[in-house]
């Protein structure tokens, strides 16, 4: 079946330049990928050779899926055009195009250019789990050096990370903040800015923690006086009630003014002395109001709003700026030596992994990193044409910088991604770097190929549209700046172009999946409800499955949102 675009996926096809697609869930992004694929090789005026293409995908399922459809595409257009060579010459070609995952990516770079890194060709790639008994070796060796010499700032180190009786936790933070600056593009610099955060002149108004700190505590007070006001209406439905409790509440409101002209003020000593004369008064009891839903309401916000916003705010001004002034000149200290521990330790580890001639696949995400940064290897950086990347919104930090880099500062750099469906978090994707573009990049209607554009395909061509209105409505509640860096708005909503035969039946599910796991482990206890919930409902449910020139694949009638 002929593809059809819409206007903004045919803007996606035809764009120049930086590109950035917000595609949301069932809006035809891996069509428009081919297409885009298929349109850049067929081209006569601004063609590119296949061999040309960098196309990175998620995963290896997801890139051979591409690279059939790609064939696919191309085959059917030299069946159309059998005299045209340049065609043939593609499909040729096709084969040496790089259509492939991130790690496969930067393994094959790495295996290409092994002599430029000192490295041997044939190493092997080893999950972290499997070093893990090297990782500890080495930082147990580093830390026992250091006892046996008695350094006295790193006895202090112990002390200051709580493992001056167990050296084991001192070892388990190494490896913990080591993994972490596995997904940076720079972790030798990062070590080094540990120092950076603690003003060694003191703590002063213009550090990042003293901002923080006062940023916090404008958010929090203003989320309470809010919430006290609520409260003030609440009990105004009961003369009794507000009777007994309007003098306390406005009292209570009083003090919060206050806490917020500390707040405002910027003043440590203000804001920490205003938290300490804050005292909490309890209710006195009334009788017969009760039972009145608002006035319980009422009383609970109350009582919350007098504990736990001071208590949040006592953890953070815990002590008086002398004190935390004090405490910082010496913590500066003590992070430059933590920053030298875990570059000795990152460069021990390596030597360690070379020796063996095993990596990890962050170690060839850095090597890769490291042979495109390098001056003398120029060649590398004008290998590709065009650099395609789906599922952005869960890139990290190192790989964005290596896109950023082989797509020539991001001019011949097309990504599709939604933020929405970020959920590698925990594997250390950050859907910030497809935000922070999002955000950044101006709408293709107005501006030209010489500047970032984006592309929004908000369109739907799979789900109902009880269910797209049913996420519109939650995503609106539950996504804005405070808790998902995002606001649901038009740019993110589905808009439903599905047509289904009318039905009774109800299109959506709400399911409460309660767990205390982590969240790796949560997020497979819900994969397994979703499985078992699609197993169930294939059995015993009637499954519609639609020929309608609108929709690029067959589709589902019913559909379950499963939340936690």
């Amino acid at each position: 079946m002929a593809f059809n675009p819409t206007k903004e996926q045919a803007k996606a096809i035809d764009a120049k330049g930086n590109i950035l697609v917000s595609a949301a869930a069932g809006s035809g992004k891996t069509a428009v990928l081919v297409e885009r694929v298929i349109k850049k090789l067929c081209s006569k005026e601004d063609g590119i050779s296949a061999d040309k293409l960098l196309i990175v995908t998620f995963t290896n399922a997801a890139a051979a899926e591409m690279r059939s459809r790609i064939e696919k595409r191309l085959d059917e257009e030299c069946r159309n055009n059998p005299d045209d060579l340049s065609l043939l010459q593609q499909k040729h070609l096709l084969p040496l195009a790089k259509i492939c995952t991130i790690d496969s990516f930067c393994i094959d770079l790495v295996r290409e250019n092994f002599e430029r890194l000192d490295i041997s060709p044939d190493f092997k790639i080893s999950d972290n789990n499997s070093l893990k008994p090297i990782n500890e070796k080495i930082c147990k060796d580093i830390v026992n050096r250091y006892l046996e010499e008695n350094n006295p700032l790193f006895l202090e180190l112990l002390d200051l990370i709580g493992a001056e009786y167990d050296d084991s936790k001192f070892i388990d933070f190494i490896l913990e903040l080591y993994d972490y600056s596995r997904q940076l593009p720079d972790s030798e610099n990062w070590f080094k800015s540990f120092k950076d955060f603690y003003d060694e002149d003191g703590f002063k108004a213009n550090s990042p923690w003293w901002k923080s700190a006062f940023s916090k505590a404008v958010e929090v007070i203003k989320s309470a006086r809010i919430s006290l006001s609520n409260a003030i209406d609440l009990i105004s439905v009961s003369e009794k009630a507000n009777e007994a409790y309007l003098p306390i509440f406005s009292d209570t409101a009083n003090k919060y003014f206050l806490l917020e002209e500390a707040a405002n003020s910027n003043e440590w000593d203000k804001l920490y002395n205003a938290l300490n004369e804050f005292s909490a008064i309890s209710l006195p009891t009334v009788r017969g109001v009760n039972s009145i839903p608002e006035i319980a309401s009422a009383k609970d916000i109350f009582k919350y709003i007098t504990t736990k916003p001071i208590d949040k705010l006592k953890k953070i001004f815990y002590a008086d700026n002398a004190f935390i002034n004090s405490q910082f000149c010496k913590i500066s200290r003590l992070m430059e030596l933590l920053g030298e521990i875990l570059i000795e330790f990152e460069n021990k580890v390596f030597e360690e992994y070379k020796e063996n001639n095993t990596f990890t696949f962050h170690n060839t995400e850095h090597m890769a990193l490291k042979l495109l940064c390098d001056k003398e290897n120029t060649d590398l950086l004008s290998r590709f044409e065009e650099v395609m990347v789906d599922e952005y919104q869960d890139t990290n930090d190192l790989q964005d910088m290596l896109f950023k880099i082989i797509s020539n500062n991001e001019k011949n750099l097309f990504v599709v991604g939604d933020v929405k469906q970020s959920i590698y978090g925990f594997r250390g994707a950050n859907p910030v770097n497809f935000l922070s573009k999002k955000l950044r990049y101006i709408p293709i209607d107005e501006t030209d190929s010489n500047h970032p554009q984006k592309i929004i395909l908000g369109n739907n061509f799979r789900t109902k549209k009880e269910v797209c209105d049913f996420i519109n409505f939650f995503f609106e509640l539950f996504m804005n700046e405070q808790t998902g860096d995002m606001i649901y708005n038009d740019e993110e909503k589905l808009f439903p172009e599905a047509i289904f035969p009318e039905t009774q039946k109800t299109a959506t599910e709400y399911h409460i999946i309660e767990s205390k796991a982590n969240a790796a482990e949560t997020a497979v206890i819900e994969a397994r409800h979703i499985a078992d919930y699609i197993r169930k409902t294939m059995a015993e449910g009637e499954i519609i499955k639609l020929d309608n020139d609108n929709l690029r694949r067959p589709v589902f009638s019913d559909f379950a949102i499963l939340l936690r």
